[in-house]
């Protein structure tokens, strides 16, 4: 009974462990490999007090981009932001522009525009918060969005 019990234990200790891990995945590359959902910024602001919001809004031929990180636990935070456009070309994501921003505190805003051609764009952002108890890294992607102007 005993043994059973620690196997059980065991067993579901792994599996919640598999199964959050890929919150915090994404690619480092320019391809995505893991989009966001609403249940991962709730599991990434309760293990972190991170929270990252990335936008991308098409206007005529013009990127709007805007990536928002928060952080509210620790006080003296550095906070730092890679941002991607990528575009959509023969089933693979290729990067047409790469912004970083830094910031102190506990707030970070980025926004950005870029004129674009005719096609499918999303935003990538890769942000870390650095504290004096280590750093957090969050991956994040926006919608895909169309462009129709030539």
């Amino acid at each position: 009974m005993r043994k059973r019990n620690l196997l059980i234990f065991t067993l579901v200790v792994v599996l919640m462990t598999a199964m959050s891990a890929p919150v915090f995945a994404g690619s480092q590359g320019d391809r995505p490999e893991h989009k966001r959902t609403h249940t991962d910024k709730v599991y990434a602001a309760k293990k972190g007090s991170i929270s990252v919001d990335t936008r991308l809004r098409i206007r005529e031929d013009r990127a709007h981009v805007r990536v928002r990180v928060n952080q509210g636990a620790a006080k003296k935070t550095t906070l730092y932001t890679t941002v991607y456009l990528l575009k959509s070309s023969k089933g693979h994501w290729t990067t047409v522009a790469r912004w970083t921003g830094r910031a102190n505190g506990r707030t970070l805003n980025l926004t950005r525009k870029r004129k674009i051609v005719k096609g499918r764009y999303m935003v990538k952002s890769v942000s870390t918060v650095r504290s004096g108890r280590g750093s957090d890294t969050l991956v994040d992607y926006s919608k895909e969005r169309s462009c129709r102007k030539r």
